[in-house]
């Protein structure tokens, strides 16, 4: 008996090995059908793939929101786990942008050796890692996944419907937290110029606490359509990093009020070329593009989605980090909102604000990224201030104090409440605080919304017609106050007398007109831009004034080998159509125009034709 049962154990060992696999195997099937998902960290508490720490449930076994890492970051979910509300839109966040360009006390380009990116302007980080590896780093999380895993919008780039949790679309509408349509209507809010901060209609509060309300859109043209959809509830299709969810994941807590903002999908034209070879040298750049896609000459880009968060008694204390460049910082894809969580004493005394709007932007203090990050984020803030006076109210707070007199007008204008910049170890406390460093940094609401309140400022709303505008301004980087180096026409002397003579030639009444920025004030600068038809020069902050150009202007660049987007995707959510020229590339980065004939061939092409550059997208072609 002794003999046949040492025998048995062998067999009982296996057999008992044999089970737990089959234990084990049940077990990870039901976990990755029905379990936890396996969340990675975009910190530094977890190392890609470790299994974090559980959801958080209502008490039912449903997920509410993927957890938060210890230093206070959230988590993303893997995306081999089905069933997880998630996905990815890539955003190509710093990619092509002028990372470490900032400007001067008269908007040029300067160096910020001080604040120095992680990214250079390729988009490729400092640490070698090629802008095409960088991109993926820098998806924005938004929803693509139903909870049973199928794909709930199309993938990024071919999106054409803005998408509410609902299931809702919205083309020229509004509507408050419970869906319903928001009456707009037009008030004069005592203010002395037009076009300043709408004023809301506001609807009956659904629950004690709680205001329903959304900023009235813009009546002209120009703003027409653009607004958001705002949702302020966590419902079924909202992705669980949703502004709504964040607070139900987080309460209680100072975070009282989340609006996930989501702003309609939309298409710029792609520019004209003087020829095939200067399209394809330009056009190959698209290729690792991805917040939009070119399609039939045109680039499409899908609904972005936003985060208004509102803080009560929200305490700042220089986290994430104003001017500061990384992939943590504000409007960034793992920008934080965990330390404004944080409740304890601080040894030094808050500055108290009623209501703060939360704007430390990456080289907040420049001229290119005040307008296209601060401003955008303030603009976007409006969406959560309760009442009408709010506008006169609140108070921006950003980073360092600018040198640039066009950006700290620009701020009175905008926040007429006024404007702090933050020094560390400062702390700043709002009655309400508003959190809006996840925005929608492309898009055509905050780029028009802008360049109407500085125009109605000035009462100069009232363009004139395309074909009345005679200014061609030119933008030399071989005159003026150019702080950074580069980017000079080498034969710039040739491609004036070119252009001149063909304006002369075509006997309009059309002007070459130079502009140095340290002969102009905001309002002459803005009344010049204004009555421009064409506006022309090597790449440089210069082309911002055009932003002060109506719908329909030409703006010319001429371009360097190296490319740089962000005045193409300007002119194009301000409904400007764009021209380029590839020059040769020199030393410093200096260009040459090989063909001067063939540049203002171009031009002459297009200086009769008032063309459309900027049009709303919708998945459906409905027949109307």
């Amino acid at each position: 008996m002794a003999r046949q049962s040492s025998r048995l154990k062998p067999f009982l060992v296996l057999q008992s090995v044999v089970v737990l696999m089959l234990l084990a195997y049940i077990w990870n099937t039901q976990t990755q059908n029905h379990g936890p998902s396996t969340w990675q960290t975009v910190g530094d508490t977890a190392r890609p793939g470790e299994r974090a720490p559980p959801l958080a449930t209502a008490g039912d076994g449903d997920a509410l929101s993927p957890p938060v890492g210890d230093a206070g970051t959230a988590v993303t979910p893997n995306a081999a786990d089905k069933g997880t509300v998630s996905g990815t839109a890539p955003a190509s966040y710093g990619a092509g942008e002028e990372a470490q360009g900032a400007a001067n006390a008269e908007g040029e380009d300067t160096p910020a050796a001080a604040h120095a990116p992680s990214m250079t302007e390729d988009g490729s980080r400092l640490d070698g890692v090629p802008a095409e590896d960088n991109a993926a780093d820098a998806a924005t999380t938004v929803p693509r996944v139903t909870a049973d895993g199928e794909q709930a919008v199309p993938p990024a780039g071919t999106f054409h419907g803005s998408i509410g949790g609902d299931g809702a679309s919205i083309a020229d509408g509004l509507t408050d937290a419970r869906g319903d349509d928001v009456p707009v209507t037009p008030v004069d809010d005592g203010r002395a110029h037009e076009g300043a901060i709408a004023d809301v209609a506001a609807a009956p509060p659904e629950e004690a606490g709680q205001v329903d309300w959304a900023p009235a859109m813009d009546p002209t043209p120009i703003g027409k359509s653009w607004a958001p959809l705002v949702h302020e509830k966590c419902v079924q299709g909202l992705n669980p990093l949703s502004a709504p969810c964040l607070v139900e994941r987080h309460a209680p807590s100072p975070l009282t009020r989340g609006q996930e903002l989501i702003f309609p999908p939309f298409r710029i034209r792609l520019p004209f070329f003087p020829s095939e070879g200067h399209r394809e040298k330009w056009e190959k750049n698209l290729e690792t593009f991805d917040r939009a896609r070119p399609l039939d000459g045109w680039l499409v880009y899908p609904a972005a989605p936003a985060h208004n968060l509102v803080f009560t008694n929200g305490t700042y204390r220089g986290i994430p980090a104003p001017d500061s460049w990384s992939m943590d910082a504000c409007t960034f894809p793992r920008v934080s909102h965990t330390a404004l969580l944080d409740t304890s004493p601080h040894p030094t005394a808050p500055h108290t604000e009623a209501l703060l709007v939360v704007t430390p932007s990456p080289d907040s203090w420049s001229w290119q990224h005040f307008l296209d990050r601060v401003a955008v984020m303030a603009i976007q803030a409006r969406f959560a201030f309760d009442r009408p006076e709010d506008g006169k109210l609140a108070k921006v707070l950003a980073g360092m104090q600018s040198p640039n007199p066009f950006v700290n007008e620009i701020y009175d204008i905008i926040s007429p409440g006024g404007h702090l910049h933050y020094t560390f170890p400062s702390v700043y406390q709002g009655e309400r605080l508003i959190f809006p460093c996840r925005c929608a940094l492309w898009h055509p609401y905050p780029y028009q919304t802008l360049s109407r309140e500085v125009l109605a400022h000035f009462g100069l709303l009232d363009y004139l017609p395309f074909q009345d505008r005679k200014a061609i301004i030119y933008l030399s980087r071989n005159i003026g106050d150019t702080a950074n180096q580069g980017r000079r026409i080498i034969n710039e002397e040739a491609v004036i007398a070119e252009l001149t003579s063909m304006l002369e030639q075509r006997g309009q009444g059309e002007e070459l007109r130079m502009f140095d920025r340290r002969e102009h004030t905001l309002r002459s600068a803005a009344e010049l831009f204004r009555s421009a038809r064409a506006v022309v020069g090597p790449h440089g902050s210069a082309f911002f004034n055009a932003r002060w150009s109506p719908p329909g202007t030409l703006i010319y660049e001429i371009s360097s080998d190296i490319w740089r987007p962000a005045f193409y995707e300007q002119s194009g959510l301000l409904d400007q159509p764009f021209l380029v020229y590839m020059g040769q590339t020199l030393q410093d980065e200096d260009i040459h125009v090989d063909d001067v004939q063939a540049l203002a061939g171009l031009f002459r092409a297009h200086l009769d034709v008032e063309t459309r550059a900027l049009e709303p997208t919708y998945w459906w072609e409905v027949p109307v």
